[in-house]
């Protein structure tokens, strides 16, 4: 458990080396499980009285693409690394906007 988390136990995670930004991801399967609750206005993790500041990777890109219903429009999503594989994970943003899942390059 981290020290931040102000209370016993232990965690499991995956290890793995995924970006040069993040140090990790916490699942909502651990959130739950130290009972956290995250102020978004205010970017904040509290958990067992304490708080956590949390950082915020600010969004980089400010195209916006507008693509007609029933049709596919194959847009370029900048990303911050230079080299190496990026895995895109399916994401339904609405009941009208898909995001298939893929890996490219940058």
């Amino acid at each position: 458990m981290f020290k931040e988390f102000n209370q016993d136990g232990h965690l499991d995670f995956l290890l793995f080396e995924f970006h040069t930004y993040f140090d990790g991801l916490l699942g909502i399967n651990i959130l739950n499980k130290i009972r956290s609750n995250i102020d978004l206005e205010n970017k904040i993790l509290r958990v067992k009285g304490k708080e956590i500041k949390l950082k915020f990777k600010p969004n980089f890109s400010s195209d916006k693409y507008t693509i007609p219903a029933q049709s596919k429009k194959i847009v370029y999503i900048p990303v911050d690394i230079e080299e190496g594989d990026i895995y895109i994970n399916s994401t339904i943003v609405n009941k009208h906007f898909h995001i298939t899942e893929g890996i490219t390059k940058p």
